[in-house]
This record gives C-alpha cells, structure tokens and sequence, in this order.
C-alpha cells in the first residue's frame, strides 16, 4: 500500500509539473524551464549537434543538482546520459534528431521510458540489425540501473549479512566477526558420491584430512609409500596429504607443470638432490616436496607410475580442489622449470628467483585448466589461497617475511579472482578470509600454522557453500 501510495505521488507530480511547464511556455514562449532538455544549459539556444555528440569531450559544464532518476534533466544531462546507457556519438545523434521529442519536463525516468517507446515503435517499423543494437543497449542500461538500485539492499540475498561488515557496536547491527562464516551463496557441486581430488600447500592437506575423516568419496590413486616401496612420502602419519604423491605444492607453475606432466605434455628434467634424513642419505625430486628415494634408480622406477597415477586421479575426478601457497618461486635457469617449493640443495648455478606477478599467476592456472579439460571437460574447481604464512623469503634484503608475505597473498588472492571470473566452472572458496579475519584465534602455536579451531570455522563454510 505505502508502495503504490508512492508512486502515485511520483505520477502526480510529474503530470502537474509537465501541465505546469506547459502553461508557462504558452503564457511566456521564451521561458525554457529547469529542464531543457531541446536547450543547451544557460543559453536558450537549441543543442547542436556538435554538442550532443562531442564524443569523449562530453561532460556538464555547469552544476546541475541530480538527486535521484526523478530530478529534471538539461541538454548536456540528457547527451550525457545518453553516452552513459552506452550509446557512441553517432547513436546518440541518431536518437536525438530521430526516435525521440524531448521538452523540457523530462526526468530520468521519463527520458528511459520515452526511450524506450521510441525503439519499440522503430523495430516495429523496421527490425534492422541497427535498431536491436540501439535496444539491446536500452535493455543492458535498463539491468545495470536495477543493479545498482539494489547493491547495498541486504533483502532477497541468499545471506542478508554479505553486504555491511560486523559491528557488534552499532544497533541494529550487533554481529561478531568471529562468529559468522563468511558465506555469500551456495554452489552445491559436491554429494557423497563425487570423486574429490586435492593439491597445493600444507593447508591443502588439512582439507583432505577432513574429507576423507567425514565420509566423503577422496579420490586416492598413489599413497604415502614406505621404505618397502620405491618412493616414501615424509613427514606422513598414515594418510595420503593428497589424490596422488605429488607432495605439497605452493604455486601456480607447478599446478600447471602437474597437468602438463601427467597428461603428456611435457617431461621435467630428471634432477635429483641428496641430502641426510635419520641416519640415512635420501634423494629428493625438486617437484615433488617431500617424496624422498633411497636411489636414483627407485625414482626412475617411480617416475612413470607416478605419472600414470596422477593421470588417473586427474582424469576420473568430479571436483578438483586447490590451494595457492605463495608467488616467491625457484627454477632451473634452463628450461624455466618450477621447483614445488624451495631448492634445499640444489646447485646454485643452475637455479634463478622470480616473483611472480598476478598475470603470470592467472596465466599458469588457466593454462593448467585449458589442459585438464581437454581430458577431463566436466571436472569443476574450487581454488583458495592458503593462509599459512611464507616461512622464509628471498627478498629479506628489502623486504620483512612479514611485508614479503603480505604481498604474496594478496597477489595470489587477486590471481584467484581473476582465475575464477575467467574459467567457467569454478569457484574461490574463502578459507584465506576465514583464517585471518574471521577467526579470533586461527593460529597454532607457532603462529604460522592453523588451529583446530580455525580448520573446523573453514570446513564448516566448505560444506555450506558446496556440499549439496
């Protein structure tokens, strides 16, 4: 009732001020109203075409008060609006010496709505390519202004409290940060039957813990090893951390290198490092963190099974779930090959450094996914940034862990956004804001790892938005 109240005062303003408009012009035909809309501002002269199409020069020249859709328009206001709804100089010319007669009680609305009437009855008449632009433009402004109508509105939200953050001060607001996910829709991809795969950073492991822990259908192709087996991942305690012994991975390179190798695209140079490990000398890959040989002949054997299983993992997978670790990234000068992590012991006339920017980040991912999909076209992606910190950086000469960290999270979390917006079917799952903002206390004692508490916050909101 108070709506339609509403808009019958608006009708009835509009039709009294147009009468009213019209009866000064009868008893004064030079008076030209606030509006305007045929004139140019301030000088009673009718707009030339010059003026209404004055391409990138268009602007408002003198102040004009626009409070909302409802306040009158002048000549610059309506070429200026006109060029906002996306029409070009010439469409703008077209319109105003063409479809439309303007006076001067001409509002926002009005001017969409006689807009609107003069494309319709044009189409009518003549349905060329021309005129569906000219609409289809009306129709996308038409969109984009209920968009912004409704950008701070919280109603009609699957979660009303996405919009303003918590203030447990403030009446009528009195929510905690610490005690809401930060949850804005779901994306109910995932049932018990869907085959899960995992990679990337320690943080990665947690998330593959808890969905082998609580049911869920965790794709396992390769295990842990042992020392009966030609491979041992280390630092285990039973369970596999990911689908196949790849080992923790920290950037966006080897993700892409992972697809690559597993999928037959290309081969990483077979260079080894040793190092002791308990009374013992193991050799260790550069591209699998962790996954130690007792001989360089045991890593030859493993290396085409570790193919073929990852293959295998990446091929029969319904949800592919990554976590980005860091952009401060180690690889052999040669070939441009990226180590998993850091070269503990490789030869330092081989290796270079490089940070990576968020384009080179996006590329890698969407590489990566380019190539998956051609063997694998339904799988979707969940991609996150880990919230562990770095441990150490390269870059301790200008910059503190503290700063150098800041900055690769922050350049990995803009890479996840633009990854997501770019690739169909996939989605960034928060667990980097669930961590650091929306946990009171997310750290383990080493302050670096995260706390039960934080991994339960986390997979708590994976289930809300994914789980069906």
């Amino acid at each position: 009732m108070i709506e339609l109240i509403k808009r019958f005062r608006v009708l009835l303003f509009v039709r009294t001020r147009a009468v009213t408009y019209r009866l000064l012009r009868i008893l004064n035909p030079e008076y030209q109203g606030s509006g305007g809309a045929s004139v140019s501002a301030g000088t009673g002269q009718a707009l030339s075409p010059a003026s209404r199409t004055s391409g990138a020069k268009v602007g408002i020249h003198r102040a004009v008060l626009l409070n909302s859709d409802g306040s009158d328009l002048n000549a610059e206001i309506v070429v200026f609006s006109l060029r906002g709804m996306g029409y070009d100089a010439s469409e703008t010319e077209y319109i105003l010496s063409t479809l439309l007669t303007l006076g001067p009680e001409l509002t926002s609305w009005e001017l969409a709505d006689k807009l609107a009437s003069s494309l319709q009855r044009a189409l009518a008449k003549d349905e060329s390519a021309f005129h569906l632009g000219l609409y289809a433009k009306y129709l996308r402004h038409k969109q984009a202004v209920l968009e912004n109508k409704r950008a701070y509105v919280p109603s009609g939200r699957f979660n009303p409290n996405a919009v303003f953050w918590p203030d447990p001060t403030e009446a009528g607001n009195g929510r905690s940060l610490y005690t809401e996910l930060p949850v804005a829709k779901r994306t109910p991809i995932i049932d018990q039957n869907s085959r899960i795969v995992s990679a990337g950073s320690c943080f990665a492991t947690e998330i593959a813990y808890y969905l082998m822990d609580n049911g869920y259908n965790y794709l396992v192709t390769e295990g842990n090893g042992s020392r009966d087996d030609n491979y041992e991942m280390l630092g285990m305690e039973g369970r596999p951390n990911a689908s196949a012994a790849w080992g923790i991975i920290f950037n966006t390179p080897s993700f892409r290198q992972l697809v690559e190798k597993a999928f037959g695209q290309r081969e990483l140079p077979h260079i080894l490092w040793s190092q002791p490990h308990k009374g013992e000398n193991l050799f260790f890959d550069p591209f699998r963190e962790n996954v130690a040989f007792r001989s360089i002949a045991d890593y030859e054997a493993n290396y085409p099974q570790h193919v073929a299983a990852a293959r295998r993992a990446l091929e029969e997978m319904d949800v592919f779930i990554i976590t980005l670790g860091l952009n401060e990234v180690w690889s052999f000068a040669a070939d441009g090959s990226v180590f998993s992590r850091s070269p503990w012991k490789a030869a330092p006339s081989l290796i270079r450094t490089n940070v990576l920017t968020v384009e080179e980040n996006v590329n890698d991912l969407l590489h990566m996914a380019e190539i998956l999909r051609r063997f694998n076209p339904k799988v979707k992606i969940i991609c996150t940034v880990s919230p562990v910190p770095l441990h150490a950086t390269f870059r301790a000469d200008e910059h503190h862990i503290v700063a150098a960290n800041t900055h690769s999270k922050a350049v990995l979390r803009v890479a996840a956004e633009e990854f997501v917006c770019r690739c169909p079917e996939t989605y960034y799952f928060p667990s980097y804001e669930i961590v650091t903002v929306s946990t009171e206390n997310p750290w383990a004692p080493d302050q670096r790892h995260v706390s039960r508490a934080a991994v339960a916050k986390v997979m708590s909101a994976f289930v809300e938005m994914y789980v069906q």
